[in-house]
């Protein structure tokens, strides 16, 4: 058989079909990221799966009385009630598992209270700046006079909007507040000096309006601007 003679069959494709030389049969190969995206996505589902299986409740007896607790929790119990009456194995991974999680605990609440003292400083820091050159102060969401911290309890609190959602809901609010307490008040300053039956029932029924409109918004703008205590990694009150 001569060197251009070639047999097509199994095993044996035309040489026009076949891959060249140094060459991939799928140069664009596959996609990337897109095996990863799958991993990601079924490694999300399993958690899932395992934070609900988790987190059912399960009933445990404790100092003579029954009471409902996450699955997790209950073997968390278990561990520790084995622990203490001696079993070494359980010790330890007590003991490590507990200064791994302290650690980590105060390294978050480190880091939130440095973001904290570095806010505050840089943003009191940038409305000065602007006060001295006349400028208006910076757009933000969070004062920060509205975010105080208690040394001695380590707990902390805030007040106000936290987005800008909220922010704009508030000042909304604020806006709808201040006119309808304009309305009380002018109706009611006018009802003192008003004589016409007519004038007086227009009167009241412009102030009774405005108190049922101030009663509905003055709940929600309470809210926002109460402290509230900000719930760290740690804290269990």
């Amino acid at each position: 058989m001569s060197d251009d003679e070639y047999d097509v069959g199994y095993g044996k494709p035309p040489k026009n079909g076949q891959f060249r030389k140094g060459r991939s049969g799928n140069p664009r190969g596959r996609p990337r990221g897109k095996k990863n995206r799958r991993r990601a996505h079924d490694d999300y589902q399993a958690y899932s799966v395992f934070l609900e299986q988790a987190q059912r409740l399960v009933k445990i007896k404790e100092d003579g009385e029954v009471r409902s607790v996450g699955r997790h929790q209950a073997i968390v119990q278990s561990l520790m009630t084995t622990a203490l009456k001696g079993d070494f194995r359980a010790q330890k991974v007590v003991v490590e598992t507990y200064e791994k999680a302290a650690a980590e605990v105060a390294s978050k609440r480190t880091a939130f209270i440095n973001l904290v003292f570095s806010y505050q400083t840089n943003l009191r820091s940038w409305i000065k700046e602007n006060e001295k050159v006349g400028l208006p102060p910076p757009d933000y969401i969070i004062d920060p006079d509205d975010i105080r911290g208690d040394p001695a309890t380590d707990t902390w609190w805030i007040r106000g909007p936290v987005t800008e959602q909220q922010k704009e809901s508030l000042e909304w609010l604020r806006m709808q507040r201040a006119g309808h307490r304009k309305d009380y008040d002018d109706a009611t300053a006018d009802l003192r000096r008003a004589t016409d039956p007519e004038d007086i029932m227009t009167l009241e029924d412009i102030r009774d309006s405005a108190k049922v409109r101030l009663d509905m918004i003055d709940p929600p703008v309470i809210d926002y601007e109460a402290w509230k205590r900000v719930r760290l990694p740690g804290d269990h009150d």
